[in-house]
């Protein structure tokens, strides 16, 4: 069993660099794999997503697997604001770390 401390940064503009707010967003899982950026994650109503970045922390003996930042956006369905994004990860089980100016 592998231990997992996966992040996700959401911010409220469409760059890091034309935003205002920026959310940290982390779960810690175990994994009976070691995580690779080919094997997407699936929680709860959440898209599967891969990890976007890897590395193996020492001291805490753990994988920190990096997933894609989250910004406002529209599909051509559905518009998803900065606060829908926030709502999504929250009920999808992810923890708010810190939300704050950029």
């Amino acid at each position: 069993m592998f231990k997992v401390l996966f992040t996700k940064t959401i911010w409220d503009g469409a760059t890091p660099e034309a935003s205002r707010t920026v959310a940290l967003f982390q779960r810690e899982e175990t994994l009976p794999f070691a995580p690779t950026r080919e094997i997407a994650m699936a929680w709860g109503r959440s898209i599967p997503e891969a990890p976007v970045g890897i590395r193996w922390e020492v001291k805490d003996q753990r994988f920190v697997c990096t997933m894609a930042d989250g910004r406002p956006h529209s599909d051509g369905a559905e518009d998803y604001s900065f606060r829908d994004l926030l709502e999504e990860a929250k009920v999808s089980g992810w923890k708010l770390v810190t939300k704050g100016p950029v």
